[in-house]
């Protein structure tokens, strides 16, 4: 319907990663005031209230503190709610308005709170469509129902989502585990604007990232190169590699990312300031070994088609991937190598 009343508008896949990225900040913000942040999703987290409520004296001074914590690092319009579990909390935060942007649900009053609640709020299509079909259109009438038999007609899922309605969420507080600093940033002062000099220094960076790795237990497979230029702007780019990266394959990446404005000798549109390298995905080292009789691609090919691409630029060696279409042209699509292999159109669609 948003597509019919406006032909131009474009639809984007959601991203959780990129979301994720986007609020390890807030996260970040919220831990140095208080450790055991839980993040349930991309925009919500959870933490104990004991801890912050006897450091700043009541869960609610504790809460405003949050929230002005947020605010100094400008991340306004934040809400918090505060009761004995983690869902009721949840429909508080949901409740509180812009003038009471903190709501505390009283211990033991759980059930009467979330009792007018509509049973949407469960987030369970398939088991509130139901629902609303027998009559049961909030919380407090799907809550009446004995849990045997609520366990016996909808399930384990069902069974869930009615301890939940009654006010009875026992999931514990699983705080998340601080991730090492993995990313390196180099600054250039004055700025480079030649891509052979940025790749040279960008060596040391790249050595530095993967001895951190290697202490750690772990190879990078997907790295995000941000280039920053005098101009003001950030080039940024996501690379995959078939194994692991190594401290010349990161060079090379960032090499083959500059040299999207001309060659490895030649000058570019606007000098280069800063360079950061950050590790999106980081394997275990013995995820990526080889089993008993291999696997993955060969060593030694992989080798050579990265020997010829780094000559060549990333675009000079691909690899076909069979997706949709009418014919067999259409249905190939060629991806560089070590980039993800994701046809043009989906495979068990026939008709792009």
């Amino acid at each position: 319907e948003a597509q019919a009343r406006c032909p131009e508008l474009v639809v984007v896949k959601y991203d959780q990663v990129a979301d994720a990225r986007a609020f390890e900040p807030v996260v970040e913000c919220l831990e140095a005031l208080t450790p055991g942040v839980q993040v349930i999703r991309p925009g919500m987290c959870a933490v104990k209230a004991r801890g912050p409520a006897r450091f700043y004296g009541n869960e609610e001074t504790a809460a405003e503190k949050l929230l002005d914590r947020l605010e100094t690092f400008e991340v306004p319009g934040g809400r918090i709610g505060i009761a004995d579990g983690p869902f009721t909390a949840e429909q508080a935060a949901r409740a509180s308005s812009e003038r009471t942007r903190v709501l505390v649900v009283p211990p033991g009053e759980s059930p009467e709170f979330l009792a007018p609640l509509s049973v949407d709020v469960l987030e369970q299509s398939t088991l509130t469509g139901l629902l609303r079909r027998l009559g049961l259109r909030s919380l407090g009438a799907f809550a009446q129902l004995p849990p045997a038999e609520v366990l016996t007609r909808f399930g384990p899922d069902g069974a869930f989502a009615h301890q939940l309605a009654r006010g009875a969420d026992d999931r514990p507080l699983v705080a998340r585990e601080v991730p090492p600093e993995l990313t390196r940033t180099l600054e250039f002062e004055p700025p480079v604007d030649r891509v052979d000099q940025v790749a040279f220094a960008a060596r040391s960076v790249a050595d530095e990232l993967v001895a951190r790795l290697t202490e750690l237990g772990g190879v990078c497979t997907t790295l995000r190169v941000e280039v920053g230029t005098e101009s003001g702007r950030i080039h940024e780019r996501e690379w995959l590699h078939p194994r692991w990266f190594t401290a010349a394959d990161v060079v090379d990446r960032v090499r083959w990312q500059l040299q999207g404005s001309g060659t490895a000798t030649s000058g570019l549109t606007s000098a280069v300031t800063r360079i950061r390298l950050i590790p999106e995905q980081v394997d275990p080292v013995g995820s990526q070994a080889d089993g008993l009789w291999g696997g993955g691609p060969d060593e030694r090919i992989h080798r050579a088609l990265t020997r010829v691409q780094s000559m060549l630029g990333h675009g000079a060696v691909v690899s076909v991937v069979v997706g949709g279409g009418r014919g067999f042209a259409e249905r190939q699509t060629l991806i560089p190598w070590g980039d993800r292999p994701v046809p043009a159109h989906a495979p068990d669609q026939p008709w792009p």
